[in-house]
């Protein structure tokens, strides 16, 4: 129902963009959401894929657009920011686990506050030649504006309970999960919880859908050790969907927290993408490597095979905790344990 990509380019744009539509998606793009003027002139962005219409082999819930917007990041030299959507999502029939229907309002719609975002980058020789940018502080900051953007806008919206989540996802170029040395950003949950004041209020809480649903699994999005396209060693998993859950739920035994509590969890999660796409290959260029990093021109190249991205996407499936979880529906290759899956997008389906 809510796709959410990153590093859209106009040649991306004039490709993808006519197929979402035709399958029943709008696409809202950081150009179109955002107040600058020269917004267009961006070299790629993000962009967020809302399903308004269920085509014939869909069946599923669509989405109705309540709001949405793009807020810049007061610290970046990239130009990044927070894409979001306000949504109501609904329209589908579902079973509980007990067989019966449920006297829910709103045709059993869910309201949520859906973000993508892209976090300041790794790069080299900048400010100046010999030099490194980071972005470890601008990240941290980044972070935080977008948690508190999204508390903030539930809260103005009415807090009664009505608008259930609020989902940040993207590729948030975090590295905190290093196997044999410490990662150069701290543990993301850390750094937005200890934004809050810390003491783990349960009000405030984003978890990590990943590390809920397959923990003890290393989840890299970018892994080019095992995604055929890259041939390398960098192994980190970049790409993240957090949620934010007011008040909710007990989902394993469905005590009620209270006449507002949100009913909503996570069935699933998988990563999406492995498969190389038929009939396409690229050129790489073999790297020299001197002084510890890639000098360029060596003038001997491999063909490799092409994927939707050189990130994985994730795939995540959201509902009502009360119904039974949806039949398990086959995205491309599933992942194996310890291995991700590959795809631009970062796919979230409610139903």
């Amino acid at each position: 129902v809510l796709v959410g990509l990153q590093e859209v380019t106009p040649m991306l744009k004039e490709e993808l963009f006519p197929l979402l539509i035709s399958l029943g998606y709008h696409v809202i793009t950081q150009d179109d959401a955002s107040d600058d003027v020269d917004a267009g002139d961006s070299a790629y962005y993000c962009a967020i894929a809302v399903l308004i219409e269920s085509g014939s082999t869909s069946g599923g819930p669509t989405a109705q657009i309540i709001d949405s917007g793009f807020r810049p990041y007061s610290q970046s030299v990239m130009g990044r920011g927070l894409l979001w959507v306000h949504a109501w999502i609904g329209g589908t029939t579902t079973t509980t686990t007990d067989n019966t229907t449920p006297n829910d309002t709103d045709d059993n719609g869910t309201y949520v506050l859906f973000t993508t975002t892209h976090l300041e980058s790794f790069m080299r020789n900048y400010p100046r030649p010999g030099q490194t940018y980071d972005g470890v502080s601008q990240r941290a900051a980044q972070v935080v504006e977008a948690t508190q953007f999204c508390s903030k806008y539930m809260q103005s919206w009415g807090g009664d309970g009505r608008l259930e989540a609020a989902f940040l996802t993207g590729d948030l170029n975090w590295d905190d999960e290093r196997k044999r040395a410490k990662g150069a950003d701290r543990p993301l949950l850390d750094v937005i919880e200890q934004s809050y004041g810390g003491g783990g209020n349960d009000g405030i809480k984003w978890e990590d859908v990943w590390l809920e649903m397959c923990p003890g699994q290393e989840g890299y999005t970018y892994d080019s050790k095992l995604n055929p396209m890259l041939r390398g060693n960098l192994r980190r998993r970049f790409d993240r969907c957090l949620v934010h859950i007011p008040s909710k739920r007990n989902v394993t035994d469905g005590r009620d927290c209270g006449v507002d509590a949100s009913t909503l969890a996570t069935h699933s999660v998988q990563m999406i993408g492995t498969d190389p796409i038929e009939g396409l290959q690229w050129k790489k260029e073999i790297q020299k490597w001197a002084g510890g990093g890639p000098m360029v021109g060596s003038g001997t190249y491999m063909h490799l095979p092409v994927l939707a991205s050189d990130h994985y996407g994730l795939y995540a499936v959201l509902g009502d905790s009360r119904f039974a979880p949806p039949t398990k529906v086959t995205v491309g290759k599933k992942s194996k344990p310890g291995r991700g899956s590959a795809s631009t997008s970062k796919r979230r389906r409610l139903k």
